[in-house]
């Protein structure tokens, strides 16, 4: 095989990635700047965390598909990721492993979906994410009024990094009916450089 011809099959290979199981296979899109290589797959109406996805990407796009729940263990061989985008979805509780094994994440976007019960963030579901830096929550929807609101204090407990937390803060139907004092004792407790509230 000539020099050429394994420079196009290098170039097919690593160019494209198609979404196992999906109707009409839709190409995620690679994505490098100087200091960082990942994977694009936003706004590819995805139902769920495409499996097979490259170990040494450093950061994973997911936002604006049709993700409902993410399944345990969905992210584990991910050892390099720093920085997940979730955001825009249709996510209504995490699995307590959803998130297991981003031992190096250091931003995660988990805005715009459904994460708007104290039963979305079980105790511990972020026990794993030993470098999370900031962490994005904002603008969640309920899926049911039947659920209790609240703060996830306990889930929130596990981010002894956290310098960035963005929340809502209001006493609306639309988002989390989270009680603002709550917010700056977490962040008194935390330390947080940056805290976001709404």
């Amino acid at each position: 095989m000539g020099a050429s011809l394994q420079w196009v099959v290098c170039l097919l290979l690593l160019g494209v990635f198609e979404v196992e199981g999906h109707s009409t296979p839709t190409p995620c899109h690679w994505k490098k700047s100087a200091t960082s290589f990942g994977l694009d797959c936003s706004f590819q109406n995805l139902t769920s965390v495409p499996e097979g996805i490259p170990k040494n990407i450093s950061f994973f796009l997911l936002s604006h598909n049709l993700i409902s729940h993410i399944k345990p263990n969905a992210f584990c061989k991910l050892k390099h990721l720093d920085h997940l985008d979730i955001s825009f979805n249709r996510i209504n509780k995490l699995n307590l492993f959803s998130l297991n094994g981003l031992a190096n994440l250091k931003t995660l976007n988990l805005s715009r979906n459904h994460l708007a019960s104290t039963q979305s963030f079980p105790e511990g579901v972020f026990k794993s994410l030993l470098l999370l830096a900031e962490l994005d929550l904002r603008h969640q929807t309920p899926v049911s009024t039947s659920h209790s609101t609240g703060y996830p204090d306990k889930a929130l407990a596990d981010l002894t990094s956290l310098k960035i937390l963005k929340m809502d803060c209001l006493n609306g139907k639309n988002y989390f009916l989270f009680p603002c004092n709550f917010f700056f004792q977490f962040m008194m407790r935390k330390n947080c450089v940056r805290l976001s509230v709404r």
